[in-house]
């Protein structure tokens, strides 16, 4: 089955589901909660909240789920979140607020003492000890990811383009989460301004995939079980989802703003600082526009968003769509206002149901009827094609000194593939550049005494696909590996 990959087996779920981390109080511990039990990874974003409060949500979650959950911190971004912003400037971006502080009766908001230090948050964090440490906006220091993983749990970090997810991967995250441009709300970049770096979802992934080891989850326009597939086809491993959860009835979203997800008005979004300072996506809306007309007077992260902070808030509570900010995604149209465990099921049975019409639809077009291969096709291709026949090669870039053993016109011959023994003996297959990997084995038919077969999924390279390998056991020496004829394809990626 699709779900079983390295994301998900990395973090202990069923399925590599990942609940988008929310910061701004749209975060709830009955979302994470709900997220997990349904088998995905649930989230809480905890930027800007103080140590005590960090452990806190941990130990309300934990009460919720015994399953496994994230949450998410901000990386400081050096000589932006900590920069000074001078009182001209407060001044001028608060004469642009005021007619709508104002409208609320709100008194002039002042600059606030700084936030609570990161260095404070993570060692909160460290002690509530979550299973999963999620992080955006930078890298973490070797020493915190080394500290996540002696007590066991895993780290995910964000990155934006490929030169930020081999920055990441270097520090020692277990997953990387390549976001698009298509994604909601803040932007996760941190080693190139913004502007350079808007690569959308679709062209993003499979860059990343081929520049790092490490597996990886896709975000951005994800809503439903179409964009799975599509992220499962560049070669990612998962997928992260934010505006869809933001839509559901757990989300701690204003009721206002669930409203406008799936609808219409949902369709034109656009990236902007007017909110927070910092670059984020979000619809368009009356408070957006007229910040916007005057961008020298917005300041920096996180003065701006301390600035509207008690705007958005009054807005919230006054069910005023026009003056909050509506983070989403370029998808946020096709977002469903429904429960999280109900959006859960939704996105598996969707996924499902595309990557089989898509099996079907290749088989029409790709193959003729009655059509075999006497040889396993993955090896088949690997001889022919990328290792031109040269066995020892073969041998040698898969670190194999095993038997591997193919049925050709009924008799059984001898290849190297070391990792194809263990993904049947029920271990992962290592992973190596253009190497092929059983994700599971799906049923196993015994046909006699001397004789069964089993049907595995497998997935390889993201240049190939191949549908299934199916394996006999031969008695005499134990489970090993046999092909048996029957029809394979192998196609270019799209």
């Amino acid at each position: 089955m699709w779900a079983s990959t390295r994301v998900s087996r990395t973090i202990g779920v069923a399925y590599p589901i990942l609940q988008g981390p929310f910061g701004g109080r749209h975060s709830t511990a009955a979302l994470a909660a709900a997220v997990s039990n349904a088998g995905g990874l649930g989230g809480f974003g905890a930027v800007g909240l103080e140590p005590e409060d960090i452990e806190q949500v941990v130990a309300d979650i934990r009460e919720r789920t015994r399953n496994a959950f994230a949450v998410n911190l901000w990386v400081p971004i050096a000589g932006q979140d900590d920069a000074e912003v001078p009182a001209q400037a407060a001044e001028r971006a608060v004469a642009r607020l005021r007619p709508f502080l104002t409208e609320y009766g709100i008194a002039t908001p002042s600059l606030p003492a700084t936030g609570p230090p990161f260095h404070q948050q993570i060692e909160a964090l460290l002690r509530a000890s979550p299973p999963v440490f999620s992080f955006v906006m930078g890298v973490p220091e070797r020493a915190i990811v080394d500290e996540i993983r002696r007590r066991g749990a895993k780290s995910i970090g964000t990155a934006t383009t490929v030169d930020e997810a081999v920055a990441l991967q270097a520090a020692g995250v277990d997953i990387i989460v390549a976001s698009g441009s298509d994604a909601g709300g803040h932007r996760g970049s941190f080693l190139t301004s913004v502007d350079r770096s808007l690569v959308g979802t679709m062209s993003l992934v499979p860059q990343i995939v081929d520049a790092v080891d490490v597996p990886i989850v896709a975000a951005g326009g994800i809503v439903d079980g179409r964009g799975i597939a599509a992220a499962l086809a560049l070669g990612a491993e998962g997928v992260q989802i934010g505006t869809a959860f933001l839509a559901t009835s757990e989300s701690g979203a204003p009721a206002a703003h669930k409203s406008l997800l799936g609808t219409p008005r949902a369709r034109t979004t656009r990236i902007t600082r007017a909110f927070t300072g910092r670059h984020a996506r979000g619809v368009e809306n009356t408070l957006m526009l007229a910040l916007e007309e005057h961008p020298d007077d917005i300041v920096s992260y996180p003065a701006q968003s301390d600035l509207t902070l008690p705007l958005r808030r009054a807005a919230a509570r006054a069910g005023r769509a026009e003056h909050l900010a509506l983070w989403a995604g370029q998808a946020a149209a096709l977002a469903r206002p429904i429960g999280a465990a109900d959006l859960v099921s939704a996105l598996v049975n969707e996924t499902t149901s595309v990557l089989e019409r898509a099996g079907r639809h290749r088989a029409h077009d790709h193959t003729r009827p009655g059509e075999t291969r006497a040889i396993t096709g993955v090896i088949q291709l690997y001889f022919d094609g990328l290792y031109e026949g040269d066995t020892e090669k073969l041998a040698r870039a898969f670190h194999s000194t095993a038997r591997l053993y193919s049925l050709n016109d009924g008799a059984v011959q001898e290849v190297t593939r070391d990792a194809w023994l263990a993904a049947v003996a029920g271990r992962p297959a290592p992973k190596a550049s253009g190497l092929a990997r059983t994700d599971r084995i799906v049923s196993i038919e015994v046909t006699d005494d001397a004789l069964a077969t089993a049907t595995a999924e497998c997935s390889i390279h993201p240049r190939y696909f191949v549908d299934h390998l199916a394996f006999l056991k031969i008695p005499e020496h134990g489970w090993q590996i046999v092909a048996k004829a029957f029809r394979t394809e192998v196609m270019p990626a799209v």
